[in-house]
């Protein structure tokens, strides 16, 4: 059935093998022009051959590396729509080929970084969440999984998606893990480092777990992923500011070792390292810089960027939720577990999405219209939880669809009039897309 297929897959391959000469060669727009031709050609191959699975999944191959391409080069536009599909196909093979649970968590990982740079948040937070769950669940976060590097991927994507749109403890603590899996995985690998190609993932989740840490004038916590940040670097890229605030803040935490308590010191302290640390991640493949970070060829400037951290959820519902049936969400943030290990809005009251998502959402419609980061922040956390208890409700059976989907669609359109009138239209767009999609 298949035995035309040769001449076709043969012009595939070598329209790849040539996107890797031009990669090669640093020529990286010739390199995406060609992909998207192998793209075109396997698309006609997959439509021809409908029922061969491994075509399909050569396709969606293809589109998730053209995809990625385009991610790197800033083009997220370009890039959302080869995503959806390369996600449409790998789902299709759920069942039927090995791994495909993974391969879609990928795909996720990726399109929720686009979906993140393009002001798409709640899409973009629940693509990542599901990506660390994922991977969590294949590898139940086992420190000698063959899988460590791709779950610190993962992680670290999630990271970068919670520090653009998220809530900033979920970011750092996902940044922080990623880190400690990336640091385990290093210590397996031959010379103590990683592949090249975890860099990138390495440097973001370094890039968040500091700006946070050290904005919040944690010294301690936001110098060791700054160590990272430096020990990556190669000779002659380390800046003079940026060794004089590494001996600067190396200093004061020494002194607090040695008299065995901290040194209060002021908040921009710990800045003026951050400030010294973001000219050198440029064009590092960092993910996520504060402030926000230049276009491709596009340079910035040294210094701190001003940049001001989001509400986390904790302090939204310290500012709002007084009522009595809100207590538990206060005091019950986080199911007993200890903070580090909550890196995504569903880790948080798990099995209980429902109910706690539903109270978040009145209360977010409450709040948005009079304090608009706030009710966001509880906004984007209770889709969070409807969507990963509808995804689970099946399984978790006590509460029916139309006991939340109504409360669900009415927090999405409420919200997006908030967005709509704070001139925050892609966010807008999105609810209102997610709220049209709901079944």
């Amino acid at each position: 059935m298949y035995r035309n297929s040769g001449a076709a897959e043969a012009r595939i391959g070598a329209l790849l093998a040539d996107v890797q000469r031009q990669a090669g060669r640093g020529r990286g727009p010739e390199a995406v022009t060609i992909q998207r031709e192998a793209a075109g050609e396997a698309r006609k191959l997959a439509a021809r051959f409908p029922d061969d699975l491994r075509l399909r999944q050569g396709l969606a191959s293809v589109l998730y590396n053209l995809a990625s391409m385009l991610v790197s080069a800033g083009d997220y536009a370009a890039a959302l729509p080869e995503l959806d599909d390369c996600l449409y196909l790998y789902e299709s093979l759920t069942g039927a080929v090995a791994d495909a649970g993974l391969l879609c968590a990928d795909a996720r990982a990726r399109r929720g970084l686009a979906e993140a740079a393009l002001g798409r948040a709640a899409s973009a937070i629940v693509d990542a969440d599901r990506a660390v769950l994922a991977y969590l669940e294949a590898t139940e976060g086992d420190l000698d999984h063959p899988l460590l590097r791709d779950l610190a991927r993962a992680v670290s994507v999630n990271a970068v998606v919670l520090a653009r749109h998220g809530d900033p403890d979920l970011a750092v603590a996902s940044a922080d893990a990623a880190l400690m899996y990336y640091g385990h995985a290093s210590e397996r690998s031959p010379g103590g480092r990683l592949p090249a190609e975890d860099g990138g993932y390495l440097r973001s989740a370094a890039s968040v777990s500091a700006m946070f840490h050290l904005a919040d004038g944690r010294l301690a916590e936001g110098f060791y992923p700054a160590v990272i940040i430096v020990s990556n670097l190669a000779p002659g890229e380390v800046t003079e500011s940026l060794e004089y605030e590494m001996a600067q803040i190396e200093r004061l935490l020494a002194r607090s070792e040695e008299i065995n308590r901290p040194i209060p010191v002021p908040v921009d302290f710990g800045r003026a390292l951050a400030g010294a640390l973001i000219p050198v991640l440029r064009d590092k493949g960092v993910l996520w810089l504060p402030g926000g970070e230049p276009g491709p060829g596009q340079s910035g400037g040294p210094g701190w960027p001003g940049w001001d951290m989001q509400p986390t959820l904790e302090e939204a519902l310290g500012r709002h939720a007084t009522g009595p049936r809100d207590a538990g969400l206060i005091t019950d943030l986080t199911a007993g577990q200890p903070r580090e290990l909550v890196w995504t809005p569903s880790m948080r009251w798990p099995g209980r999405w429902l109910a706690c998502g539903c109270r978040l959402a009145e209360l977010a419609i409450e709040t948005v219209p009079r304090a608009y980061a706030d009710g966001l922040r509880l906004a984007l956390d209770a889709h969070a939880l409807l969507a990963a208890g509808h995804r689970r409700h099946n399984e978790t059976a006590a509460t029916a669809p139309g006991e939340y989907i109504p409360a669900w669609r009415r927090l999405l359109t409420e919200t997006a009039a908030a967005c709509r009138a704070a001139e925050e239209d892609a966010l807008a767009d999105d609810l209102a897309g997610l709220e049209a999609a709901i079944e």
